[in-house]
């Protein structure tokens, strides 16, 4: 089980790990970050021949549409293998939020799809990001509206069978936190739009497999070696699942600011 992360440093190696273990199937059996990715970047209103950073760029749900408008574009992620995985898109780099290895006034845009709720120091990150944007530039996140992905009993589920979250709580991980450390941090006009899209599933097996392929992984991972946990958590996922229709219509909030 991983604890709860007083050392940021400690934060850190367990976001790269965590993520470096789903890279290879991350967002592929239900395509669920690319929808927002591609709203994000119309958000951004990202064109031909600016200069683009994706921050925590995963496996390219922002990068690959960012790289489509004809902007050029480049990733950082702090896991490797997903900094690998998304290089297809376009040029990534291993770096984090709070370092970014770039020079001051270099991007016309930074981006973070579903990334600023796992920075441990959110004003020395959004700090950073200003400093690598031009005068003119905009900084653009999107957060889930309902701080969580997914079924909204899904957390609860994950607590019942005796895993509490492994994160400390993020100030920013709903849009009014975000919206004020941006404000605090210098950013002007900060602006929110609301998308929804709606996922279904077949089974419980399509929803376990969906379910594996992101954060939620380090879950079963825990549970394969206890049946009766996993038993638990399938019985219960099941019967909920039912009860909603096997679907769930997730809300995320974008957010776009001026530096």
């Amino acid at each position: 089980m991983v604890a709860a992360d007083p050392d940021p440093r400690q934060h850190k190696a367990n976001v790269a790990s965590r993520f470096g273990d789903v890279a290879s199937v991350y967002d592929t059996v239900v395509e669920f970050f690319g929808p927002f990715g591609r709203a994000l970047v119309e958000a951004a209103a990202i064109t031909r021949g600016e200069h683009v950073l994706d921050i925590a760029c995963g496996a390219g749900a922002v990068l690959g549409p960012a790289t489509a408008t004809g902007a050029s574009v480049w990733g950082v992620d702090i896991a490797p293998e997903m900094a690998a995985r998304a290089r297809v898109f376009a040029p990534t780099a291993l770096a984090d939020a709070e370092h970014l290895p770039a020079a001051d006034s270099a991007f016309d845009a930074v981006m973070c799809g579903f990334g600023v709720f796992f920075f441990p120091d959110p004003a020395r990150a959004f700090a950073e990001v200003r400093r690598v944007l031009r005068p003119t530039g905009r900084f653009a996140a999107s957060t889930f509206a309902d701080g969580v992905a997914g079924f909204p009993w899904s957390t609860e589920l994950a607590r019942e069978v005796g895993r509490p979250s492994p994160w400390k709580q993020s100030p920013v991980v709903k849009v009014d936190g975000l919206r004020a450390a941006l404000h605090d941090t210098g950013f002007t006009s900060v602006v929110t739009t609301r998308v929804e899209r709606r996922f279904s599933f077949n089974d419980i097996e399509h929803y376990q497999a969906w379910y594996g392929t992101h954060g939620g992984a380090q879950l079963l991972h825990e549970l394969a070696d206890d049946a009766g946990r996993l038993g638990h958590w399938r019985r219960r996922s099941t019967v909920l699942l039912e009860r909603d229709g096997y679907a769930f219509t997730q809300r995320v909030d974008l957010t776009v600011a001026d530096r």
